[in-house]
């Protein structure tokens, strides 16, 4: 029982608060106190205070990936659904705040999570990550969203590649931001959107 709830704050990250992990397991709130008491005991677990929550971290990261690597893929990818819907429910900013976070969930929840959903979030995370200079983040998004958008939906697929060449462009890859580009006037072209 213990390691099943280990591994599920191993699913959310290297840090997690016990508020989350209480919303994704299965075990009674004394029984969950008593098991992360003990891990805590055992130094698997650290506490710290951080805005009136009390936040767990792995005290090493080879103890989150052990137990990681013990869980089955369907487990996993459940876990990983549990926690996207447990960020939101028990975090209303979540999806102004913490769009990155929720959509590694999701992307790790698989064919569990509904792909719209999944893709708003990649989005949103590019949108901040260019806004915020990281265009290596915002390039790694935009590749997860495109490998989920339907090869139907040509004006999405060609906003996607415009941000792509955006960020190609921020990070002085010039001819390849203009090849992206080329590629995406014909798409603009085929919705009827000439602006």
């Amino acid at each position: 029982e213990a390691q099943k709830v280990l591994a599920a704050g191993a699913v959310v990250g290297h840090a997690f608060p016990f508020a989350l992990l209480e919303e994704i397991t299965d075990t009674e709130a004394g029984r969950l106190l008593d098991i992360v008491e003990e891990a805590e005991a055992a130094r698997v677990i650290v506490a710290e205070q951080r805005d009136g929550d009390v936040h767990y971290s792995f005290a090493h990261e080879l103890i989150r990936q052990t137990l990681l690597s013990g869980l089955s893929l369907l487990r996993r990818q459940r876990l990983h659904l549990s926690a996207a819907n447990a960020i939101e429910r028990t975090d209303e900013t979540a999806a102004a705040t913490r769009p990155s976070e929720l959509a590694n969930h999701l992307l790790q929840a698989g064919a569990g999570a509904e792909t719209e959903r999944t893709l708003a979030y990649l989005e949103r995370t590019a949108d901040r990550a260019m806004e915020a200079a990281a265009f290596e983040e915002a390039l790694r998004a935009i590749d997860d969203a495109l490998s989920l958008v339907d090869e139907e939906d040509t004006g999405r697929r060609g906003r996607l590649l415009e941000r792509k060449g955006w960020a190609m462009r921020a990070l002085g890859r010039f001819e390849e931001c203009i090849a992206i580009w080329e590629d995406v006037l014909p798409m603009y072209q085929q919705v009827g959107d000439l602006d």
